[in-house]
């Protein structure tokens, strides 16, 4: 009985909707594709919005940046102006075009001397340093040479290593917009005469150095070198001027320190505020600026 087969018949079954459940699939489809449809356009368009926005953004940054860039250039600028029309500015010779000037005393046990003028055109003062760039002056026949008592030294400041000052390089301050007078050299009377009425090539000339500082920190340092013309000019002229040589103020500014204590440290003789000044040279010397 239980292996007895039934007959099977074959029964198609047929869904079918009605016409309102039809419209009803037909227009969620539809409204689910809108969506869809919208919600992809409203993605694009925030993407969009996005990139003209990041673009407005970068061209606003590369405008601001420039801008940036130019209001610097432009106070930089207004200060390298400022700067230069407020500093010191040293040079030879006086404003009426006088370099120098040979001094003869009335009394003959005295000495004579070449007096040389040096003019502050700046604003600011200019602490002030010069000196004849040799000792040796020049030879009179046959074989005597003429020799100055000092030479030029560069400015200079040191301390010990407990901070306390332990010596400097005299100085003279020339106030802005003046001139200023020193001797560059003394010799006995006969001397200078003879240097300078028979010199032993054409004329006699002589050479010599200064420096100052220009009032914000700066260190100049300048050679120069003067020829007298005897008649009919019988005065100076101003041969040459020109910037120091380094390599010539490392020696001089070695030997200063050779002869200092050895334990000294060297400061900016030029700084402007008090934080410069104690900070020191670690190699000397820092010259010229």
């Amino acid at each position: 009985m239980r292996n007895e087969q039934f007959p099977a018949d074959q029964v198609r079954a047929i869904i079918s909707f009605n016409d309102e459940t039809v419209r009803s699939t037909k227009a969620e489809a539809d409204r689910q594709y809108r969506t869809q449809n919208s919600t992809k356009n409203a993605a694009w368009s925030a993407f969009v919005a996005a990139s003209i926005y990041a673009l407005i953004a970068a061209l606003q940054s590369c405008h601001i940046y420039r801008q940036s860039k130019v209001a610097s250039e432009a106070l930089r600028q207004s200060t390298e102006s400022f700067i230069i029309s407020q500093k010191a500015y040293v040079t030879v010779g006086r404003q009426d075009g006088v370099v120098a000037e040979a001094v003869v005393p009335k009394n003959e046990t005295a000495k004579a001397g070449l007096l040389i003028y040096f003019q502050n055109t700046g604003h600011l003062p200019a602490r002030f340093n010069f000196g004849p760039d040799n000792r040796f002056i020049g030879l009179i026949p046959p074989s005597t040479p003429v020799q100055a008592d000092h030479e030029f030294e560069p400015m200079w400041r040191g301390r010990d290593k407990n901070g306390h000052t332990g010596g400097w390089t005299g100085t003279i301050t020339i106030a802005g917009n003046s001139s200023y007078q020193g001797i560059l050299f003394e010799l006995p009377e006969k001397q200078l005469r003879h240097l300078l009425d028979e010199p032993l090539g054409p004329y006699f000339y002589t050479s010599g150095k200064y420096e100052y500082c220009d009032g914000f920190g700066g260190r100049v340092c300048r050679s120069f070198t003067i020829r007298y013309a005897g008649d009919p000019y019988n005065r100076f002229f101003l041969m040459m001027e020109e910037e120091c040589m380094a390599s010539d103020l490392q020696v001089r500014m070695s030997s200063i320190v050779r002869r200092n204590p050895p334990d000294w440290e060297y400061l900016n003789p030029c700084a402007v505020e008090r934080e410069e000044l104690s900070t020191p040279i670690k190699q000397l010397p820092q010259l010229p600026r």
